[in-house]
Parts: C-alpha cells; sequence; structure tokens
C-alpha cells in the first residue's frame, strides 16, 4: 500500500482557507482522505460563487450541505490553517499529485495481479497496463501547463521580496573578483534577514531563516567575522561548512522548511564541476540548485569568481569565471567590482524579476561591513578603466591622442588601444581620425548667443527662447547651432560674400572645415569661417608658410597640418606661433612612427 503524505494534504488545504489561489491540476481526486476530498469540494465550491473563504465560512457551507462530520468536524478545519505554510504551497502541490500519481500506479498493479489470478491472459493485462500508462502519461503532460485564458484571470500571491528591491525566490548568483568582500557580503545578508534588519545599511530585509553554507571556512573563522560586525544574537539562521550533495541539500530542506533563503559559497566548492567553460555542465548544475528554488519557492543565492580582467567588461553580465551558461541560468546576477585596497566598491544587478541597477557600496573596515551610498537606475556605472578614459577626455572640448590618453592613464600602450576599441564600438566615443578620440555624448560650443538660439537635430529646428549670454552651450550628438544676433532673427554672416579658397591651401581649409564643424558651426558657417580664417592668415604672414626650405622633409599631409596650426596659434596670438606648430607636428611624428 502506498503512504500518502497527509501533511502535505492538510498544509494545502489550509492555504486555500486562507485565500491562496488552488494549483492547476488539484481536484478533490488528488486527495486521499474523504475527509480533505470533502473540504477541498466545500472550499472549491465557495470559490466558484465567488465567496471568500475561511474558517466560520467553510463550516457554515459544510454544515448547509450537511457534510460537515464528513469533513471530520469544525475543530478539523479549524486545525488545518495551523500548520499552513503559503510560502511551500507549490511544494505541497506538487507532492499531493506524486502521491495521487503512486496510489494509481499501485491500483494498475493490484488489477494486473487479480486479473492474473483469474485466468486473463497476459497479454491482455499487459494491454490493460498499457492503456492506463498511456492515460495517466496524457494526464500528467496536461497538469504541466495551463490555458493562456486560465492565466490571465488566474490570481497569483504577491511576490515575497526577501531583500526590498533585490532578492525574491529563485536563483541569484553574487559574483566578484577574489578577495574583494563576497563572502562579508553574503555573511552580511544572512544577518539581516536573521533579525529583518537593513542590508547593506539601506535595503529592508524580511525577518526569515537561512541557511549558511561556508564551503570555504570554518566555524571559528565566521565567528571571528561575526564578532568583527557586532552580532551576538540570532534566530533560527544556520551554519554548515561541510559540502552537501544537490540531493542531500534537497531533502535537508524539504525536511526544515523553516529556512527561505540559502546562501552557498561558493558554486565551484558546491557543484565540483570539471570545466568550469563546459556550457552543459554549467547549466546542469545550476539548473540544479535553480529547481531546489523554484520547487520549494525559496531563494538560493551562490557566491562565485570573476574572471581576470573582467572589471574591462561593459557588460558585467561576462564577468562570471565560466561558461555564459551560469548567468544565463540565474534569475538575477549581482556582480560587485572593486579596485584591489580601494574603499568603495560598485554593485551592478540585473535580473529577471529586479530592475537594472547600480548601487555604489562604501566598506567600513571597523565593523567589517559595507554600507549603500548612493545608486541609479537609469545610467549604469561604466567600468573603471573605461570611467577614467571618459573623464579625461571630457576634460577639455578637444580631440586627443592615443599617446596623452596613455600618459593619463598610466596604463600600457597596447591596453589603451584595447579599451579605446571597445569603447569605440559599444558607441562610448568618438574616433574622427586615426589615433584620435573625443567624447561622444555632447560637446561645448565656445560662441555668444543672445536673444535665441536655434539647435537643430536631424535638420529640424527647435528654439531656445530667452537664452541668458552665455560662452557655452550643451549640443547633442547630431545637433548644430543658427546663431540669430538680431531681432529679425537673420544671421549678419549670412549676408558676407563667400571669400575664394588662395591657390594651394585647399588641403589647410579641410582642416580648418572640420574644426569649425567639431565646435558646432552649421556646413555652410563653417565653410565661411575656414575660408576667411585662412584669407587672413596668408594676408598676415605673407608667402611663407611651409614653402621655407628647412621644412622640405616634411610629408605633404603633414605640410598642410602645419599650415592649419600655424593659422590656429596665431589666431590664439601665440607670438611664436610657427615654432609651437612645427613643435606640435614633430611630436606627433614621433609618435606615430613609435
Amino acid at each position: 500500500m502506498i503512504k500518502s503524505n497527509i501533511e502535505a494534504e492538510q498544509n494545502t488545504l489550509g492555504c486555500y482557507l486562507l485565500g491562496y489561489p488552488i494549483g492547476h491540476g488539484i481536484n478533490e481526486d488528488v486527495f486521499s482522505t474523504k475527509a480533505h476530498k470533502n473540504t477541498f469540494k466545500i472550499i472549491n465550491d465557495l470559490r466558484l460563487m465567488g465567496v471568500t473563504t475561511d474558517i466560520c465560512v467553510t463550516v457554515s457551507e459544510a454544515e448547509k450541505q450537511g457534510t460537515l462530520e464528513d469533513c471530520g468536524g469544525s475543530a478539523a478545519i479549524a486545525a488545518l490553517t495551523n500548520s499552513a505554510i503559503p510560502a511551500n504551497l507549490k511544494y505541497y502541490e506538487l507532492e499531493i499529485k506524486v502521491g495521487y500519481q503512486r496510489r494509481k500506479l499501485w491500483e494498475s498493479v493490484t488489477h494486473a495481479k487479480e486479473s492474473l489470478e483469474k485466468g486473463e491472459s497476459p497479454e491482455a493485462v499487459h494491454s490493460k497496463l498499457l492503456d492506463i500508462a498511456v492515460k495517466n502519461q496524457v494526464q500528467n503532460r496536461a497538469d504541466t501547463g495551463i490555458l493562456f485564458r486560465d492565466l490571465i484571470e488566474k490570481e497569483f500571491p504577491v511576490e515575497d521580496w526577501l531583500i526590498e528591491g533585490l532578492i525574491t525566490s529563485g536563483l541569484t548568483v553574487l559574483t566578484g573578483a577574489a578577495k574583494i568582500g563576497k563572502s562579508w557580503t553574503a555573511l552580511q545578508l544572512v544577518t539581516a534577514l536573521d533579525r529583518g534588519g537593513y542590508f547593506l545599511g539601506t535595503l529592508k530585509a524580511k525577518q526569515c531563516d537561512s541557511l549558511y553554507l561556508a564551503l570555504e571556512d570554518t566555524p571559528r573563522r565566521i565567528q571571528k567575522r561575526l564578532q568583527k560586525q557586532g552580532c551576538t544574537t540570532f534566530n533560527g539562521s544556520r551554519l554548515e561548512t561541510k559540502k552537501m550533495s544537490i540531493a542531500g541539500l534537497k531533502v535537508f530542506l524539504k525536511a526544515n522548511p523553516q529556512f527561505r533563503v540559502v546562501v552557498i559559497d561558493t558554486l565551484q566548492k558546491m557543484l565540483g564541476l570539471s570545466d568550469m567553460n563546459d556550457y552543459s555542465q554549467a547549466v546542469n548544475g545550476m539548473s540544479a540548485l535553480k529547481e531546489i528554488a523554484d520547487d520549494l519557492g525559496i531563494a538560493v543565492i551562490v557566491i562565485h569568481h570573476n574572471r581576470k580582467s573582467s572589471d574591462l567588461d561593459s557588460d558585467h553580465m561576462e564577468s562570471a569565471l565560466g561558461s555564459t551558461g551560469l548567468n544565463a541560468t540565474a534569475d538575477c546576477t549581482i556582480t560587485m567590482r572593486r579596485k584591489r585596497g580601494a574603499a568603495e566598491a560598485t554593485m551592478f544587478v540585473s535580473g529577471r524579476d529586479v530592475e537594472d541597477t547600480t548601487y555604489t557600496l562604501l566598506w567600513d573596515k571597523d565593523c567589517c561591513s559595507w554600507a549603500i551610498t548612493g545608486s541609479g537606475a537609469l545610467k549604469p556605472a561604466l567600468p573603471e578603466a573605461q570611467q577614467q578614459i571618459v573623464d579625461f577626455l571630457g576634460s577639455e572640448d578637444r580631440v586627443w591622442t592615443t599617446r596623452e590618453i596613455v600618459e593619463s592613464t598610466g596604463k600600457t600602450n597596447q591596453a589603451v588601444s584595447n579599451l579605446l576599441s571597445r569603447m569605440k564600438d559599444a558607441g562610448l566615443i568618438k574616433n574622427p581620425e586615426r589615433g584620435q578620440w573625443r567624447t561622444k555624448s555632447e560637446y561645448t560650443n565656445t560662441h555668444v548667443y543672445r536673444e535665441s538660439v536655434n539647435v537643430y537635430s536631424e535638420n529640424k529646428p527647435k528654439t531656445l527662447d530667452n537664452t541668458e549670454y552665455t560662452n557655452s552651450l550643451s549640443l547633442r550628438e547630431g545637433e548644430y547651432v543658427n546663431l540669430r544676433t538680431d531681432a529679425a532673427g537673420a544671421s549678419q554672416d549670412q549676408d558676407r560674400p563667400l571669400p575664394e579658397i588662395p591657390p594651394g591651401c585647399s588641403d589647410a581649409y579641410d582642416f580648418a572645415y572640420n574644426d569649425y564643424l567639431n565646435k558646432g558651426y552649421t556646413p555652410e558657417e563653417a565653410g565661411r569661417e575656414a575660408r576667411q580664417a585662412i584669407k587672413d592668415f596668408l594676408a598676415q604672414i605673407g608667402p611663407e608658410s611651409s614653402q621655407e626650405p628647412e621644412l622640405d622633409d616634411l610629408p605633404p599631409h603633414y605640410k598642410k597640418r602645419l599650415d592649419y596650426l600655424c593659422l590656429k596659434y596665431k589666431d590664439a596670438g601665440i607670438p611664436d606661433y610657427r615654432a609651437k606648430a612645427m613643435s606640435e607636428i614633430r611630436q606627433h611624428m614621433e609618435m606615430m612612427s613609435a
């Protein structure tokens, strides 16, 4: 005889009495006792009538139908709610279904035995058993799905946030480089949940018991850490330092449903994968942990390492050591990044049930704990190395060379080149010419604006009225301005005739034209200003320029660059502008040859 799971049936009926939705595939037939069958029928009938169920309503309805004694009496109905744990409802429903299938199988075997004893042929009995097996298989498959019309109308329990806005039921992976404070963070999580306090000083934690598998530590070390964090009193959370198998962990959690959170430090210690880069191994191992979380309705959090140079990744989801299947299987990924020895760290969060968020953390060495000092959901922080380059490029409104960026960051030329290439592909910076870089998001136009300014985006003007006198205006990529300096809104420059490009200066004109475009001029204005500037410059210095004998060793494309630099430094009022221009040309040539 197959033993029934009476406890699971009682807990399930208790949850239904408290108003939780009835799971798909659950009906009175799956219950093993007459009392439970009748109680379920009454609860289901009340639900169909739109009545909210509770103990009094259910007892009253049973009396009306004359089935109160068949339900075990009013005391039995009231006792159902005493042991109800709504968070484990899904697990209990699954246990009831499995028990029902086993009873049906036992009935089939018993019927087959009786048929053989009555003299039926083995072929006939086998055929009957096969029909029953097929019927049960079809029924089982149907029970695993749900019609969309039923799904839309189905009421689910309110999402149970264990850590406000960060951790709910399911599988979460917390990754970071070695020795940056992941285990301290995990311990903070366990203590916050045990007390029902605040995680990282800000995020509200729901009070519950946790199981902490510290597989890389000893009880002595955990005790010291708790003392440093000032934790002296606890409720029911538990520490384990010995490895459990996946099956053993599931059996333990079934026998101890009070543990709502499991923290595993570390993933590799728990799974023992032979090849972390093997996709199938990674997915199978993570899926086994996710199955425990989903079946029991709990949160499983695993600690894992990041690979080397992961701080250079623009996407934190690519930082975990091993296969991409690790983060793909998890419901939520939390990545910690911290410069070795620094007090600040950044925590990136992405998941199926959480908003993509970036938290700034500060390490308190006195109590060995992390605290949130800032957060943002709209603009996640860049990796530290990329942010350093973006800050440097934005320090002045101009184009920077690769050599200048190398000197500012202190990194090798190869490392900077790789970063710049990656940032360019990600759309973070611009590369107007080989070896030249600038910010992409915005630039500053250094002209004076008066009554109003038209900002053009995709050739469609948008007017900024009542603009105050200012020396700068931030323009987004693809926008330019048209100055209005009189009441009628017509530009005084538009009536000025276009000067011709002096002979032999077409290359210098190209440089000047592009420079004016970068400053925010329209193409028409840039052409006019470039022509006039070159004409004025040649009128001042005469026919010298790049025709001097000592400049004959310059390649042709550097001579035209020299012409333009002389023009630029002359306008800036630099007395020895020719020497400065030549010095910059020589530096650029040395850098390119290196």
